[in-house]
């Protein structure tokens, strides 16, 4: 599902401790300004911090999530793919890549991989962005 714009979401899992699930977030911006954070706090409690690259795959540099960005805010044309390490973006009213092929103001991207938990049995995860986003966990 698409939540809605400027929106910050929660939600309380309980996981398996030291366990990699399938991730998957999507942004879509077709306004002015953009952000996108995705926190936790392994201890289940409420002091989120951002996930740690080394708890995001591909670890193949280091940790972080496959991304691709898109031109466009449905995905149409793909501009460019790297690992992200973080997922921690102010983009502010300017494209998410250097280049000009992307539209400041619509825009997509689509973070794809594994997060593996921590040593805690439940984990708190948050998302929070200033456009629509869409997240998928497999349990």
């Amino acid at each position: 599902k698409w939540a809605t714009f400027g929106t910050e979401d929660s939600a309380v899992l309980t996981v398996t401790p030291d366990t990699e699930y399938p991730i998957e977030l999507r942004l879509r911006d077709y306004t002015g300004a953009s952000w996108m954070s995705l926190q936790w706090d392994p201890a289940g409690g409420t002091d989120y911090v951002p996930v740690p690259s080394a708890n995001l795959t591909p670890k193949t540099l280091g940790g972080g999530l496959l991304a691709e960005y898109y031109d466009g805010e449905a995905f149409q044309a793909l501009v460019t793919r790297r690992i992200d390490p973080e997922m921690q973006f102010d983009w502010g009213s300017n494209a998410p890549t250097p280049d000009s092929m992307m539209d400041a103001d619509h825009f997509s991207v689509r973070w794809r991989g594994t997060i593996t938990t921590g040593p805690s049995a439940s984990a708190r995860w948050c998302q929070a962005a200033s456009a629509d986003v869409r997240t998928s966990r497999a349990a």
